[in-house]
């Protein structure tokens, strides 16, 4: 597992940027035509930004729709972190739990799905991550407790 935390995060910054400069403000934030546009946005973000110097482009076409060959690890030094659980209620729409507590050994088996922001309408910060835990929930773990990692068999070295 190679670690690729800084990759990650120049990605976030991007789409943060862009959606923040340059979208938010425009016509309508909330129109379908313009979150699908900043959707093609943001996975091309990702796969320039994160995916292509690993030698994996093609995964970004399943960006947000399921989750990535990317790993979570805990920062250094901590031993538990709070995470969200969340389920599908009857209209397919992802409810969250109150936070609790895991172990970070358990935080490796979560597996990224996209940054996260409570409104993404407006102006965002996406400081968490939403993720597959090892037992297929999802979740959301704030993005200051977490490294992102990649199995190098899935890739090359970057380029």
């Amino acid at each position: 597992m190679e670690n690729i935390t800084n990759y990650m995060l120049r990605f976030k910054e991007a789409v943060r940027h862009v959606w923040n400069a340059y979208l938010v403000e425009s016509y309508s934030p909330m129109s379908p035509k313009l979150q699908e546009s900043f959707e093609k946005i943001e996975r091309e973000l990702f796969r320039a930004l994160v995916l292509l110097p690993w030698g994996i482009p093609d995964v970004a076409d399943i960006y947000r729709r399921v989750p990535m060959p990317i790993m979570l690890q805990a920062k250094t030094g901590l031993t538990e972190i709070p995470v969200q659980f969340g389920s599908l209620d009857v209209n397919r729409n992802i409810k969250w739990g109150l936070p609790c507590t895991v172990l970070v050994d358990d935080l490796q088996l979560y597996q990224f799905i996209e940054f996260f922001d409570w409104n993404p309408y407006g102006c965002i910060d996406l400081n968490y991550v939403k993720v597959m835990s090892g037992d297929g929930r999802f979740a959301l773990v704030e993005q200051l407790y977490c490294d992102f990692t990649i199995n190098l068999k899935l890739g090359s070295e970057p380029e």
